[in-house]
Formats: C-alpha cells, structure tokens, sequence
C-alpha cells in the first residue's frame, strides 16, 4: 500500500521498493536494509520490523549482528569488500537466529551508505538436510550432517530434534545440558547456537583438519563421522556428517551372530572338514581386505568418478555377500558426504577465479605464492552510462533484468576479445584496465576498439529495445600497480592515479566520444598515433591543477579495424 503523504521518502519508496521486495522473494533473504554510511540509522527495510528507523550506532539495536556488520563496513569500507558476520539471536526477529552480509554503496567516489542482507537460518537448513530427506538421500536411520562454529555450538538444526524431540531431549539432559537451554530449544524450535559440540570430530574440523574416525556425538553415542573445515571468508566453520556406529556396522555384527549360531551347532563337522574348508573360509576374507585396500587407495584420490572406485565383491556363502553389499552401502554413505563436500569446495575455489582477471587467476590456480603486476604505461579506460531509466519496466523487472544482463554480457565479451580486463562499478559504469595484468605494446589502440565496440552495442541497443541509453567514456595513460588481495575477501586491486583522471574525463567530456586529458594526447602524439582532436569545452582537475581534455573524434573511432 502507498502512503499519501506527499514526502520525498514515499515517493522513492513506492520506485524502489518493488524490486527490493522482489529481490528478497527470490533469493530467499529473510530482509534487506539500507542504512546510511555516517549516522547509522536504517533507512530502509523491506519487512519494516521493529528494527526499521532505528540507529545502529547508538540505539537499542547497537549490540545485534547487524550493528556488528555495518560497524565492520564503517571500518574498512572499501568498494565491493563484502562482509559477513556469524548466527546470533536477533531480537527484532523474535530472537531467531540470525546472520548478516553488508558492503558499502558508492555514488562514483563517495560512499552514501550500506547495504545489509539477513540470511534466514532455514535456508541453510534446507541444504544441510536435503529438505529433511535423510533417508532417502542415503543418510539411513541415524545419519545426518551439520555445522558447528568456531564456539562449538551448532549453526543448523539436529535431526534428531526435528524426527524424535523428546528421545533427543533425553539424550542431551543425560549429557548435563542445563534444562533451561533444553526448554529454550523446545520453545523456538532450533538447536543452532544452543546445542554445544564438544566433540574430538568438531574440534579437529574448526582447526582446519578432515578425516574421518570413530567417536562419541553430543548425544553421547557412539558413531562414524567425517568432518572437515567449512572455508567460507569471514566465517570459522566446520561441516560434521556422522552416523551411528552400530548401524554402520550392523551388518558385521550379524555376520558374527550368523557365525557363532553355525559354530556351536557344527563343532564336529567343522573340526572334521576345518582344512579342508579353511582354504574356502579364507579367500572371501582375503577378497575383502584386498578389496578394502583397493578402495582405500583410490579414496586417497580426489579425481575418481562412482563407477571407477572398486566394490566388495565375494563369492561363497550369503553372509560375505550380505557384507559386501552392506559395506558398499556404508562406504557410499560417507563417499556422498566427502564428495559432497569437496564439491563445495572446488565450487568456492571456481567462484573466486572467476572475480579476477584471467591472467590472475591461472596464475593462482597454479599456486603462485604472492601476485603483483606493474606496468610504467596501461591504459585506464572508464565507461559510463546514463539515462538507464529509459529500460526500466516496473511492470516486468524480469524482462528489465534479462535485458540488462544481455547488454553487460555483451560489453564483458567485447572487453575479453579486446584484452581488457573489466571491473564492474555501481550501476552502470565499468573500469577498464588493459596493459598490466598482460603487457600489450599497443594497450591504448586496444582501449580505443574497445571503446568503439561500446559505442555500437550501445547504439545497437537503443535501436533495437527503444531506449535512450547515453555513454560519454574516458580514458588515460599511466604508470599502473596492482596485486592481489588475500584476506577476508579476495579481489584485484589496481593503484593509479590515471583511474580517477579517465573517470573525471568521462563524466566531463562529450556523450557518444572518447575523451583524454592533455597527457594522453601528448602520449598519442609521441607514439605517432594519427588521430583528429577536438578540445573539450570543459576541463578537469589532475592533481590540484587545471587540465584540458580533448575528444577523439568519431569518424577516427569508426575507422578502426
């Protein structure tokens, strides 16, 4: 419902709130905020709880994990650094657990604020297990998987609180949880960040270690588990999969029953026929050891696919064949588990690469301990497009993201088949560099097709959708520095000053050409480009002082091949 109030907040509210809305539908989030960068207060939020117009900083809601996370962006506010923090209990959610992601937003150079995400805990709970479909995901009677933090208390819920609460209860009270957690538990429904792992399997994987052994869980059974560390940046987790021991190896037990059954009824016979049967009793056992060591060298390896690892195979009685086909079963339980989590892993490891530029990232692929690059003269080219209203339908924001996705698609492959590597910015500008990550000779004739290619999607597009999209873009030559950045989050950075003047000249110059400062054209000159000039009305700042720019006209644009 739209207010009739006549302000300026309502009127953008009613513009920007849909899609905020529908943003949070689809991805699952259970609120955004905006939150402005200097004073703290939330300015807006989607689900307009009781933490909606509230300050950050020094209001009731100072010391809740999204106080936390907007006091980390504040800190180290640096363009597209994502900050997370950990599950804690929001008290303006009912006090459900509750974990949080922010980075800043830009306005060109000036920070205006903070954007923050709320991850609601039954997402994560749906992935962990399998939307509640132990059994038929192969996890059996008992098994399950789950996450533990760096406090040893689970970050999603238990199996067994959701199937056997009570049995569950009676497991914890026996292992001296107080009663009051155990009613808290019972009252909201969770065990995340009230259920304590104290287990040698959590320990050993919030060290950073995974493997697998025999243990005692928090409900203090005994059970098989496989565990490792959850590399997620900004987080200290670690993923558990367990299953009870005595149903893992239930089919051994059977086996052994089987055998001291037909023991003490066979003495005799068997005292008479023990050689003669003994070479047979052997080889199946024989088979599975050699089977197992088989499956434990392959195991070793993380390249195998399901059909390539050895089964335990026997021939003879149906006990060793029961064996091998239980033992295949528990040994596919906890292959799932670990794939599952080496998968997560290699996926992590695919989506960090694909953030940097491609030189970059082969060379962190191939363990390259510390990645820098300097170059005396790139190319910084800057791009800028305006009047983006003109695509937006707020009656169709799928076909509006479709469309726009189709014009950035196509400005990433022209930059690609140009050898620029390209950074987004907010909205709809982008940063180029060409020359330094790959030493390019003829970087600015490089920069300069590019900025030819822009030019024609973007008339392309304006003739085909009906828009009105404007470009003006700038570019500038200098010494360049970049490395890349290791710590909480990965990224690429690149130090120069020639960025800030190809900004500046783009917003300063003429739409539809590209503009350059007076150094640039002097750099143009000297490398005996031939080009037509045409001196800008406007100038621009370069360190405190005064500069002309300069227009390269289109028809030299159009020439290039």
């Amino acid at each position: 419902m739209k207010s009739k109030d006549g302000s300026d907040y309502s009127k953008y509210h009613d513009i920007y709130h849909p899609g905020l809305h529908e943003f949070k539908e689809r991805f699952g989030f259970y609120d955004i905020f905006l939150i402005d960068f200097n004073s703290g207060d939330v300015v807006y939020s989607v689900t307009k709880e009781v933490d909606f117009a509230t300050n950050l900083l020094t209001g009731t809601f100072r010391s809740s994990g999204l106080a936390d996370v907007v006091r980390s962006v504040r800190k180290n506010p640096v363009r597209d650094k994502v900050h997370i923090v950990d599950f804690s209990p929001y008290a303006p959610s009912y006090n459900a657990p509750a974990s949080f992601i922010g980075s800043p937003v830009y306005n060109g150079q000036h920070i205006v604020g903070i954007i923050v995400f709320q991850i609601p805990s039954d997402k994560i709970q749906d992935i962990m297990s399998s939307q509640r479909n132990w059994r038929k995901e192969g996890m059996g009677e008992s098994g399950e998987t789950y996450l533990v933090g760096a406090d040893l208390l689970m970050r999603s819920d238990s199996r067994f609180l959701i199937e056997d609460k009570e049995t569950y209860f009676d497991h914890i009270r026996g292992m001296g949880l107080k009663e009051e957690i155990i009613t808290l538990m019972d009252k909201i429904q969770t065990s995340i960040l009230l259920q304590p792992i104290q287990t040698k399997s959590a320990q050993l994987a919030i060290k950073g270690e995974e493997g697998q052994l025999i243990t005692n869980d928090y409900r203090g059974v005994s059970v098989l588990a496989s565990y490792s560390k959850l590399d997620i940046d900004g987080l200290n987790w670690g993923i558990i999969s367990e299953i009870n021991e005595e149903e893992a190896f239930r089919p051994i037990k059977r086996l052994l029953r089987h055998i001291l059954l037909s023991t003490a009824i066979f003495i005799p016979i068997i005292a008479y026929l023990s050689y003669l049967l003994s070479q047979g009793f052997m080889r199946p056992v024989q088979t599975l050891v050699a089977t197992a060591k088989t499956i434990r060298s392959q195991y070793n390896t993380e390249q195998f696919n399901e059909g390539d690892i050895t089964k335990f195979e026997t021939e003879g009685a149906s006990e060793y064949q029961e064996l091998s086909d239980e033992m295949n079963q528990v040994m596919h339980m906890v292959r799932v588990d670990s794939d599952d989590i080496r998968k997560k892993e290699h996926e992590y490891a695919d989506l960090i690469t694909k953030a940097l530029p491609v030189a970059v990232a082969e060379r962190l692929k191939n363990n390259e301990e510390l990645i820098t690059d300097s170059a005396d003269e790139a190319t910084a080219i800057f791009i800028q497009i305006d009047n983006s209203r003109s695509v937006l339908d707020f009656t169709d924001l799928h076909a509006t993201t479709r469309l726009m996705e189709k014009l950035t698609t196509k400005i990433h492959e022209s930059a690609e088949n140009n050898g620029i590597d390209l950074y987004d910015e907010i909205g709809m500008e982008f940063l180029g560099i060409c020359g330094l990550t790959m030493p390019y000779l003829n970087h600015f004739e490089r920069s300069m097709k590019f900025a030819q290619s822009v030019l024609k999607i973007i008339e392309k597009f304006n003739a085909t959708n009906e828009t009105d999209l404007k470009v003006s873009i700038g570019a500038e030559v200098g010494p360049m520095f970049g490395t890349l950045q290791t710590g909480r989050v990965i990224g690429y950075n690149v130090l120069s000053d020639s960025i800030y003047t190809a900004q500046e000249a783009a917003y300063a110059g003429a739409l539809g050409q590209l503009t350059v400062s007076d150094m640039t054209k002097e750099y143009c000159e000297k490398m005996r480009l031939k080009l037509e000039w045409e001196k800008d009305t406007a100038s621009i700042k370069v360190k405190g002082d005064q500069c002309a720019i300069w227009n390269i006209s289109k028809a030299d644009l159009g020439s290039l091949k």
